[in-house]
């Protein structure tokens, strides 16, 4: 995709073929890696998900509790389904949404932008690990695709907070966004949030625990991070440089290039939103999973002007630049850093 970007424009019809093929070899590839993985419980969550789904086909009636679309999934492909079906299902659900959300954007040059989705850091955990925040951040994001739909946006928004119900979170953003769109409100928002986290440590995660996500969200709120099991606790800067790349290119589209786009200033807001909630509580537990909620827009907030218009007489290598930088700080944090 690289090479096809940087040796040829890129509404070229050669470039155009070239990418489009790549992409569907991505998804077919990103499918099968992640829908047929083994039933491992390297992959944390796993074991858990494989008992509920064993509990269904042994017998266990649904119960109306706490993410019951994923559940009603749980119940249905029990009935038909072993558990390597079950997970590429899963896997569908997870991927072939951000699929058809960058083709509805962008036509032609949705291979960028699922490309860029794909190379996000959290992008593996969340179709391995914590897969129902995964489905329903990707049903959330086929929702938004049909802004210009209202009826089916709504619909899907709502399925969407059926799988997890943190989901309310960006909904809630996404909604004040749209009646009140000014970016420029929300990026001061934005800093404002990490003087606030930095002045008054522990007071916004009991403020937002006492408003409630429901069941074990609220724990993470409640408990400070253990530093045994995590690398890095407090303050998360290395965090918030990662969410700092989607500030700056929307900044950078926005208020320098120019760029107009009614749904991308309110698709960047958004983000604003619900990143600067999570800056909030970034001591808490498993804040990463409070960052998630702002982490999966943040490929798309990036590539999505390049893929929109021509906004540089290089537009080739900047978006060059955005795959291999993007792709690169993946395989920093997961291959290198890590160890």
């Amino acid at each position: 995709m690289l090479i096809h970007t940087l040796t040829l424009d890129q509404t070229a019809k050669r470039n155009i073929a070239a990418i489009n093929f790549l992409g569907y070899l991505l998804l077919a590839v990103v499918l099968l890696f992640i829908g047929t993985r083994p039933n491992d419980p390297v992959f944390t969550d796993m074991p858990l998900y494989s008992a509920v789904f064993k509990s269904y086909q042994d017998g266990k009636p649904l119960e109306i509790t706490e993410d019951i679309g994923f559940l009603m999934l749980n119940e249905f492909c029990s009935q038909f389904m072993e558990i390597g079906g079950y997970y590429f299902t899963v896997a569908c659900i997870y991927i072939l949404p951000l699929f058809l959300a960058t083709k509805r954007w962008f036509g032609n040059q949705w291979p960028y932008a699922f490309a860029m989705i794909t190379f996000s850091v959290s992008f593996f955990a969340y179709g391995t690990n914590t897969i129902r925040n995964g489905m329903a951040t990707s049903i959330f994001m086929l929702a938004i695709s049909f802004y210009d739909k209202k009826w089916a946006m709504v619909l899907l928004m709502v399925l969407s907070t059926y799988f997890h119900k943190s989901m309310l979170l960006p909904i809630a953003a996404f909604t004040a966004a749209i009646v009140f769109p000014k970016p420029r409100v929300y990026l001061s928002f934005w800093v404002a949030c990490i003087f606030l986290s930095l002045m008054f440590s522990g007071y916004w995660e009991s403020l937002f625990a006492n408003l409630g996500f429901g069941d074990e969200r609220t724990s993470y709120l409640t408990t400070k991070a253990d530093p045994k099991e995590f690398r890095s606790v407090g303050f998360r800067w290395d965090f918030l440089l990662y969410s700092s790349m989607g500030v700056v290119a929307g900044w950078y589209f926005i208020f320098r290039k120019n760029f107009e786009d009614k749904f991308y200033n309110i698709f960047y807001s958004t983000y604003l939103m619900a990143n600067g909630f999570w800056i909030l509580v970034i001591r808490a537990n498993f804040s990463d999973r409070f960052s998630y909620l702002s982490w999966f827009m943040l490929g798309t907030v990036i590539i999505y002007p390049v893929c929109k218009e021509t906004l540089t007489s290089n537009q080739n290598r900047l978006v060059s630049g955005m795959l291999f930088s993007y792709f690169a700080f993946t395989y920093l944090v997961n291959f290198i850093y890590v160890k």
